[in-house]
């Protein structure tokens, strides 16, 4: 093989790796609200007053059971994904364009209590399997981030205008909670922009929880070293062939 070809296969080696950080990522909702019970949509409402307001979450809230997405060009598939700001607007089995991070961000702004919201979902989640329990987790993520923030509207659960279960299980997700707090990394906080159904003039936050995180992207100054490597085998191996 000559250098020129040896150095036509490094470059072009260059440009696939470099490749891998030029990806669109995607969001796939699941076809099903776990906080739901089929045929019958009431049935995973949520009562609250927010601001002061008396409120009705028709959507239930709860994990979006079946939800997919491709991160850094990688298929990941969620174990649990949960809206994080209220007055999501999501349609099931819908696909969106969307950014992820590790960093408690979404729609642009710091998740209040973000690193709590964490906890919820890697300690809690895996164990919601329930509607009540979905429904009480869903709350119970929704008032940790909407209260103890100065001039911020409050979330407050109506256990009167709840089921016993759903109030049972917010009660007891709380009350686990305490002070934990969980690393923002080990959760995926997810921004859709654009797709099936969006509407801009709605906060679309969700945070899930994947059971192997996606490999990260290879770094500029990493992919600069594979290159060179490349291109320093290649003249190794032309001097052996001129030798």
């Amino acid at each position: 093989m000559s250098f020129s070809k040896l150095s036509l296969l490094a470059v072009a080696a260059m440009f696939t790796f470099t490749g891998i950080s030029a990806h669109a990522d995607s969001l796939t909702v699941g076809n099903f609200y776990s906080g739901n019970v089929k045929n019958n949509s009431n049935a995973g409402d949520i009562t609250y007053t927010f601001n002061g307001s008396r409120q009705v979450d028709s959507a239930g809230g709860g994990n979006f059971t079946g939800t997919t997405a491709i991160i850094n060009g990688k298929p990941v598939a969620f174990s649990a994904v949960y809206c994080v700001d209220l007055f999501d607007t999501l349609n099931l089995g819908s696909t969106y364009n969307a950014s992820f991070n590790g960093n408690g961000i979404v729609n642009g702004s710091q998740v209040n209590n973000a690193a709590a919201i964490a906890w919820l979902i890697t300690n809690l989640a895996p164990e919601a399997t329930t509607t009540a329990e979905n429904e009480g987790l869903q709350a119970a993520i929704w008032a940790t981030e909407y209260n103890g923030k100065d001039g911020e509207p409050t979330f407050d659960f109506l256990a009167n205008d709840n089921s016993f279960a759903v109030d049972a299980a917010f009660n007891a997700d709380i009350a686990a909670l305490g002070k934990n707090t969980a690393s923002l990394s080990s959760v995926d906080w997810i921004t859709s922009t654009s797709g099936s159904g969006w509407n801009e003039s709605y906060n679309q936050g969700l945070v899930g929880l994947v059971n192997d995180p996606p490999p990260a992207v290879p770094e500029p100054a990493t992919l600069s070293l594979f290159g060179t490597g490349i291109l320093g085998l290649a003249g190794l191996v032309r001097r052996r062939l001129t030798t």
